[in-house]
């Protein structure tokens, strides 16, 4: 599933209408780990964009030693519940995906990129919520909001190479 978002500038006539999904890393032993996408404004492409978030290997450390340690997870809402009914195999599959995610931090030498040029250039929409100025803009002063739209079936998602270069989707397009 997809979730189209309207971007509009409260002082000028930008609009942009941008789909976001899950995105996908391609790894080398030929698993794909879900990669973290964020709502940016890119210099190059000068306009809202999606962008990679690389978590920190400090971060990925921290939550994997917590894991580990058997400190209370929040609780499972009912989607992840049917996935994964109990606790001990939902921590399990946790710790899992956040070894496969920190091995794959380490291997990373580039940093984040604008997922339509490629470039470093942008401004993170850093964790604002929907419907709130989340961001001046930058070619008017204005203040950019994001609001969200329909549901989107989308037929595959863009998957990445481990250092974030677009490789195809994920499932292959039909």
């Amino acid at each position: 599933m997809g979730l189209l978002l309207k971007i509009t500038c409260s002082d000028c006539s930008y609009e942009k209408r941008l789909t976001i999904g899950p995105v996908f890393y391609q790894l080398p032993d030929g698993n794909q780990l879900s990669a973290s996408v964020i709502r940016a404004w890119c210099r190059t492409c000068d306009g809202v964009v999606l962008a990679e978030e690389i978590p920190s290997e400090e971060g990925l450390s921290r939550m994997l030693q917590r894991l580990e340690s058997g400190e209370p997870l929040p609780p499972l809402d009912e989607r992840l519940r049917k996935v994964w009914p109990d606790e001990p195999t939902f921590r399990a599959e946790f710790i899992r995906r956040t070894e496969q995610q920190l091995r794959w931090r380490r291997s990373r030498s580039s940093p984040a990129h604008c997922l339509t040029c490629r470039g470093n250039e942008f401004e993170p929409f850093a964790g604002v919520p929907f419907g709130d100025r989340a961001l001046q803009h930058p070619s008017c002063s204005g203040w950019l909001t994001c609001s969200p739209g329909a549901r989107l079936s989308l037929a595959g998602f863009p998957l990445l190479s481990p250092e974030g270069a677009p490789i195809g989707t994920f499932p292959e397009a039909r």
